[in-house]
């Protein structure tokens, strides 16, 4: 009862963090992949420190997690840059709807009435913010923003089935392969004084992010 009690505290701090970086994504002005790939980096750099060293089997649950994982990272940020902060949230948020979906089929887990009613609540009450700017003009945002939604979804899936060995492990290798990808446009893009303090919410948002997703994935015995 405790460790789900720790749970729920890290997962309600961590949506708290994670709901600055639309502001801060929008705020710092490199283009979207230099800032997905510095926040990756640093990301990275603090899920190291906690692993310390490699305790995993290399299996289709770490692989995809990491792909799906890396997806979701870089679609939130490229559609935070294309479309209003509100649209990417508003859509990366309808990941909830796509891990129901997946559940019976994936984790064999039924989903209770309940659950459903929580979902809809919740994304009735993101709707009373977000849809009114719900347009098509930034549509290639909007795009991403939903396949953002959808890899977390998958993202999800994948730490819970992972949770025998390091659901860990997954997202440092999704971090990994992000700060790859933004490498060339870092280096086009180096940080300035301005830039540097807003990405210092990916250490801690990462870090806080691990812990939340190791607790809530370990299965109970």
């Amino acid at each position: 009862m405790a460790a789900r009690s720790h749970a729920v505290v890290l997962l309600v701090l961590c949506a708290v963090l994670w709901s600055t970086g639309g502001l801060l994504i929008k705020w710092i002005t490199w283009p979207a992949l230099a800032v997905a790939g510095m926040r990756s980096a640093l990301a990275a750099i603090v899920l190291l420190c906690v692993l310390r060293e490699w305790r995993t089997r290399w299996s289709w649950w770490l692989g995809s997690g990491a792909l799906a994982g890396a997806a979701s990272m870089l679609g939130f940020v490229v559609a935070t840059k294309l479309t209003t902060a509100a649209n990417a949230i508003f859509l990366v948020y309808t990941a909830p709807f796509y891990v129901a979906l997946l559940s019976p089929w994936v984790l064999h887990e039924p989903i209770r009435r309940g659950d459903w009613l929580t979902l809809l609540l919740a994304v009735l009450g993101l709707g009373c913010f977000c849809v009114e700017q719900l347009t098509l003009e930034g549509w290639v945002g909007n795009l991403c923003a939903l396949g953002s939604g959808l890899a977390t979804a998958w993202l999800v899936v994948c730490l819970w089935k992972h949770a025998a060995t390091s659901p860990l492990s997954i997202l440092l290798l999704a971090n990994i392969l992000v700060a790859i990808v933004g490498v060339p446009w870092m280096v086009a893009a180096m940080p300035n004084a301005v830039s540097w303090p807003g990405m210092s919410e990916a250490v801690t948002s990462g870090k806080v992010a691990r812990t939340a997703s190791l607790s809530t994935c370990s299965r109970q015995p």
